[in-house]
């Protein structure tokens, strides 16, 4: 799926090809052109939102989600938080060879040239932000993603997950105020970079 240009706009949930996905699902082989803009909450080129709201089977198991082999070279902009080229909140899901070209800007946390937030789980593997992409934000602010966390009660999310950023590119100016980066602006709990 391809959108080629235009604009997409609503308050949270905004993407280029999905607002949200929920539970589980695949998103591969799409492009994006659109301007994206939420006027609050978790705006991406690809993807606004793609979460699973908790652990699946409880044991550390992900959630099959997934974004693919896809290209973002729209503008993307919120005014809260999670704001990503290509998805803006990823909870558990696993992002892999993905390439940014667009501006990506934040008026509040967690911005990302590929994803805003990468919570729980889940990998960021393989992706580019280019040049052209500036990222922008106040603070969490990352050329790959703007943070990576672990919140919520206890009971609710399998503590033992841990989030894998590997083969990541960024070319791009990373602007902010606190924790900021050229690949991952805060990390709050477990991650591996490689």
């Amino acid at each position: 799926c391809h959108v080629k240009g235009g604009t997409v706009s609503g308050t949270q949930g905004v993407g280029g090809i999905v607002g949200r996905g929920l539970k589980t699902g695949v998103v591969e082989n799409c492009s994006n052109a659109a301007v994206v803009t939420a006027s609050s909450a978790n705006a991406g080129g690809i993807a606004g939102a793609m979460y699973y709201d908790q652990d699946p089977a409880g044991a550390g198991d992900r959630a099959p989600f997934a974004v693919r082999g896809c290209e973002n070279s729209g503008a993307v902009k919120g005014q809260s938080v999670a704001v990503g080229g290509i998805v803006g909140l990823s909870t558990t899901c696993d992002i892999s060879n993905c390439t940014n070209s667009g501006t990506v800007t934040g008026g509040g946390t967690s911005v990302g040239g590929i994803a805003g937030e990468q919570k729980f789980g889940g990998t960021v593997s393989g992706c580019t932000n280019k040049a052209a992409a500036t990222v922008s934000g106040n603070q969490y602010v990352g050329g790959i993603v703007g943070w990576v966390r672990y919140n919520g009660a206890g009971g609710t999310y399998n503590t033992s997950l841990s989030v894998t950023v590997k083969d990541c590119v960024n070319e791009a100016p990373v602007e902010g105020t606190n924790c900021v980066a050229g690949i991952v602006g805060d990390i709050y709990w477990s991650c591996t970079l490689t």
